[in-house]
């Protein structure tokens, strides 16, 4: 397991919360793995996006 960045970190606007990292298999370089998924799939990115916006609207609750 692995902590991945949800957003890529350049793109997040303020400091990385633990709503921004989210624990995958890994590591991102290997092919297979949820870490690369996310990191090099647009649909992996897409789940990732949208799983951060899910966890940033939880804590709101």
């Amino acid at each position: 397991m692995e902590a991945a960045h949800l957003v890529r970190r350049w793109k997040i606007e303020v400091s990385t919360t633990v709503n921004d990292i989210a624990m995958l298999c890994g590591p991102s370089v290997n092919t297979g793995t949820c870490h690369n998924w996310i990191d090099y799939t647009a649909k992996g990115r897409e789940w990732a996006e949208d799983y951060r916006n899910r966890l940033y609207q939880k804590a709101k609750e």
